[in-house]
């Protein structure tokens, strides 16, 4: 394997991240049924209003999209925005980055990508004036909670759900 470049994604980008974001969802969506709907497959996905969002993505200075490349083929993709609490007398603001998204493509795991792409995202939003990078994930069989944690992220907060 060539050396893979982790770069701020351009609209050129956008064919490929599309692909991934449909493959990113489908994953998602298998594992949580009961929250997520299935896109279809790529073929009878309609990607116009997802490249349009990437787009937005892409020219927004409060966010950047990273993506990492392989000999011309992107194999993985950071979504990141800068956030600011809403101020609250009992509460600490903070300006903070939020990872939307991280996903790497499964032949290209393993191999320290996802910690790349999360240290671009972080160096981009320390540089923005952010003190912290947060992010939600799904908790499932097989779920990347033990893969943020080793890079040396910890839970703060939990949401619980029961169904009624």
């Amino acid at each position: 394997m060539n050396k893979v470049d982790i770069r701020p994604a351009s609209p050129n980008d956008i064919p490929a991240l599309c692909k991934l974001y449909h493959s990113f969802h489908e994953f998602h969506a298998a594992v949580v049924p009961e929250r997520l709907h299935s896109l279809g497959t790529w073929e009878e996905f309609d990607a116009s209003q997802l490249s349009r969002s990437l787009q937005e993505v892409i020219n927004n200075h409060n966010a950047n999209l990273f993506v990492a490349e392989d000999n011309g083929t992107l194999v993985g993709f950071v979504e990141v925005y800068l956030r600011e609490d809403v101020p609250d007398p009992a509460r600490i603001t903070y300006i903070y980055a939020h990872l939307q998204s991280l996903m790497v493509a499964n032949r290209w795991r393993k191999q320290g990508l996802g910690k790349r792409l999360i240290c671009a995202a972080e160096t981009w939003a320390v540089q923005n004036g952010a003190s912290e990078l947060r992010l939600d994930t799904w908790e499932f069989p097989g779920d990347p909670l033990s893969f943020y944690e080793q890079v040396g992220y910890r839970t703060l907060k939990r949401k619980l759900v029961r169904r009624l």
